[in-house]
């Protein structure tokens, strides 16, 4: 036998001896309250899991805000029912594009070159 399992039987030797003189001291009238709480613990244990009203309440709304937001958000991306379908565009050379009123402002190459731009451009 290893060095290890020699301290192990003699602790576990040491702490059966400690309980039994722990035992031996107890008094009756204690070893009876001991055993009657030990009774009363196992009788009422069984702990009744009983339907829970609030947890019900709580996952109902949950559920209705879940919906309400789903479809809310399914409105939003929905096109309106009276919308007429899109018109295609014109390939005449009447067509302007429609960055072309930025190309000709002069504040909005000013702005570029702020130092605003580039935390635009970080972000």
């Amino acid at each position: 036998m290893s060095d290890l399992h020699k301290n192990e039987d003699a602790f576990d030797a040491a702490m059966r001896e400690s309980y039994r003189t722990a035992t031996d001291s107890t008094s009756m009238a204690t070893r009876a309250r001991l055993r009657q709480a030990r009774h009363a613990a196992a009788a009422g244990g069984a702990r009744r899991s009983g339907f829970s009203w609030p947890l019900l309440i709580g996952g109902a709304a949950a559920a209705v805000f879940a919906v309400a937001f789903v479809l809310g958000l399914r409105q939003q991306s929905l096109p309106a029912p009276d919308a007429a379908a899109p018109t295609p565009v014109a390939t005449t050379g009447d067509y302007e594009e429609p960055a072309s009123a930025l190309d000709q402002d002069p504040d909005f190459y000013a702005w570029l070159g702020s130092s605003d731009a580039e935390l635009v451009a970080v972000e």
